[in-house]
This record gives C-alpha cells, structure tokens and sequence, in this order.
C-alpha cells in the first residue's frame, strides 16, 4: 500500500482535490438559475430529447455542431431534462476531461508533480470552472483535443478519427487542430514517408466527413435558423480586431505558465523590439465588442473585459489592452522561433503541433462570426503542456524539448 501510495500520491492529491472542487462546486449551482447560453442549449437539448428527426438535425437553433446537444438528449432520457439533472452530465465529462489530461501530462513529461500542478491550474481556471458544470458545449472539444495528443503519443488512428469527430461536431472551430495536427504528418510524411504517418493523415481526413456531410445539408458551416441569419453577414471574412484580442491573450489566460518561462521568454532583446514595432497595430484594431454582441447587449468580449471595465473605467481598458497586446507578442514570438528550430530539425513531435495550431488558431478564428474569449479555451490545455515541458529543461541543454 505504501509503495502503491508513494508511486501515485500525486495523482492521488489530484483526485481529492478533484472530488472536493466538485463537491463545492455543485453546492452553489444547484439552486443556480440558467446561466448565459444555459438558456437556449437547454432548450435545444429538450428539443432533441422529444423529437429526434433529420429535419430537426438540419434546423435546430443553434451555430454550433449537435453532438452535444445529442449526448446530453440522451443523459436526460436516463436522468431526466431538468437543468440540473444535465449540470450532472457535465460533471462527469469534465472529471474524465481532467483525469485524461492528468494522465497524459504525467506519462508524457514523465513528472507526477507537475501533472497534478497542471491539472490544477486547470481546474481552476475562471472559464474551465464554468465549463465544469454548466450545460455548456465547450467541455467536449477540450477533450477531444487531449484525446487527439494521446492518439498522436500512441500512435492510434482509430481515436484519432473519434477524436476528431467528437471535437468537430462539437464546435466547428476545432478544425484548427486538426489542421495543425493533419499539417504535421504531412510533414512527417515528407520527411521520413511512414505507412503509420500515412494511416494518421487518413484518419484526420476521414474525420472531417461527418461535418462535410452535415455542412452540404445545412448549405453552410451551421444550421439554417434564426441565429444564422442573424449572424451572417459577420461570419467567413477576416477581422483583424478579433485577431488582437486573441493574441493578447496569451498573456492573460496563461500567465502562471509564462511567468515560469519568463526567461525564455523575454530574455533577448529582438522579442522586445518586435512587439515595440507591433504595438502600434493594436490602435487600429483595438478589442471591442462585435456588431452581433452589442446588438446582443453585450458591451464586453468576456470576463477579464469586464473585469478591466470595471476596475480602470472604458477609456483606461484600452491603453491595458495595448500593454498586454505588446507584452504577448514577444510570447508569439517564442512559438515561431520553436516551429522554425524544429523545422530545421525535422522534430516534428506534439509540441511542434500544438505550437502550429496557435498559428491556425489565429488565422481561422478571426474569421469567425462572433467574438469572445472564451474561444481561446481550447489552447489553453495545449499551451500549458508545452510551458510545462519548457519549464521542466530549464538549465538543461535540451532548450527545446520534445513529446513523441
């Protein structure tokens, strides 16, 4: 037992910690009203668990993919389709979620100890605590991203494809992982031309499939429905205002990690000349609310919009908003030099995919029809493997440390 205790006390501490976050955590929900999107997607669950049919597949209201609003159908076929009675669904697949990201932290960095820190962070992060137990969609495709990472570590097509289709009937704006990923066999496949690398990309490809089906019968990347015409004529073009504020957050919703890498970070001089050439981009696209949401009622892009409106007033947020807009370029910075040394080096491991996918991230999602920070979730899982594994070569030779 003690041998047993001492080989997963960290994954032990984790599970606790765990428990009691859900303990707590459902203790102030349970007799919370509807929160946010809690309202309709509660509705299109109910919609789903009376009439299940094609013609509802193809109008439900909503943008995003259905697989959750079937899953969650579902669970209330068994437990009933009251809002908490579906707060308990999303329990459970954040507690796989975590657990799953747990373990491939802990099998990949092979460090117990900082898997349970990173889970922790996690865990506690202000939006992965709202994804936790609210009837939310954004849970899933975070798992699908960590399911992709452990197909890519153990080679396994099979859940590569599930992964895949989970994440993108999900929410469609997952294809910019799969992209970065499908982008990186590739250039395995040139590189070294393995049938398993081959067999991956296939599986990629295929999971795309379910989508491109339900695309050609919506005639577009979401349903035909109230929200899409409201919403149309923002979608499918380029906003550059939606590419500053993601990029500024990379200093905000992952500043525990990169206060870790400091160093690497911001230890040279052209990082900070970069982001002095770059500052001046962020007056020309500064954050603010797109047309969609102020005809919404919505005057912020999210949390720390609000909370910064509140603090410093709507003048002072913008001249914050630039400071972190500047202070995260030399972050991006950091990304392209790794992608270009592992270029040169042909490592084309998880760690080159993930630092791929922020660049698809921030060439796809500004094409989105709507803004908000909580889209950037996603990277979130991502990034804090990746700051992790930087952290834990710090003082080592290995500047740039791999995951097979």
């Amino acid at each position: 037992m003690k041998i047993l205790y001492s080989r997963y006390r960290w994954f032990f501490l984790c599970c606790a910690v765990l428990v009691l976050f859900d303990i707590v955590l459902w203790h102030y929900v349970k007799q919370m009203p509807y929160w946010g999107d809690e309202v309709h997607f509660v509705g299109t669950i109910q919609y789903f668990g009376h009439d299940f049919s094609w013609k509802n597949l193809i109008h439900y209201n909503e943008m995003s993919g259905p697989l959750p609003f079937l899953l969650y159908a579902g669970w209330g076929h068994l437990v009933g389709f009251e809002l908490n009675d579906l707060r308990l669904i999303s329990l459970v697949i954040s507690a796989v979620t975590y657990l799953a990201f747990f373990g491939f932290v802990a099998g990949s960095l092979k460090n117990q100890k900082a898997a349970c820190a990173c889970t922790l962070f996690l865990l506690f992060h202000p939006y992965m605590v709202g994804f936790s137990v609210l009837v939310f969609t954004d849970m899933l495709p975070i798992l699908a991203s960590i399911l992709v990472l452990y197909a890519m570590r153990y080679n396994q097509p099979l859940l590569l494809f599930s992964a895949g289709v989970l994440g993108l009937l999900s929410r469609q704006y997952f294809v910019f992982f799969l992209f970065a990923v499908g982008l990186t066999y590739l250039f395995r496949i040139v590189s070294r031309c393995q049938r398993r690398d081959v067999v991956m990309a296939a599986s990629i490809i295929l999971s795309t499939l379910p989508l491109c089906f339900l695309a050609y019968a919506w005639q577009g990347f979401s349903p035909k429905n109230e929200l899409n015409n409201l919403y149309m004529d923002e979608s499918f073009r380029f906003h550059p205002e939606y590419l500053t504020l993601y990029i500024l957050q990379l200093s905000v919703y992952l500043l525990p990690l990169i206060v870790v890498n400091v160093k690497k970070i911001y230890g040279s001089l052209l990082p900070w000349l970069i982001a002095v050439a770059c500052s001046g981009l962020y007056w020309i696209f500064p954050v603010k609310p797109c047309p969609a949401a102020v005809e919404a009622s919505f005057l912020t892009v999210g949390f720390f919009h609000k909370f910064i409106k509140f603090l410093v007033g709507p003048v002072a947020e913008q001249y914050i908003f630039w400071i972190l807009f500047t202070v995260s370029i030399p972050i991006l910075v950091f990304v392209v030099k790794d992608l270009y040394q592992r270029l040169r080096s042909r490592t084309y491991d998880i760690i080159f995919a993930i630092h791929l996918s922020l660049i698809c991230f921030l060439l796809i999602l500004p094409c989105s029809y709507f803004l908000w920070e909580k889209y950037f979730m996603p990277l979130v899982p991502l990034f804090t493997i990746t700051w992790a594994a930087f952290y834990l070569a710090s003082g080592t030779k290995n500047t740039f440390p791999r995951i097979d």
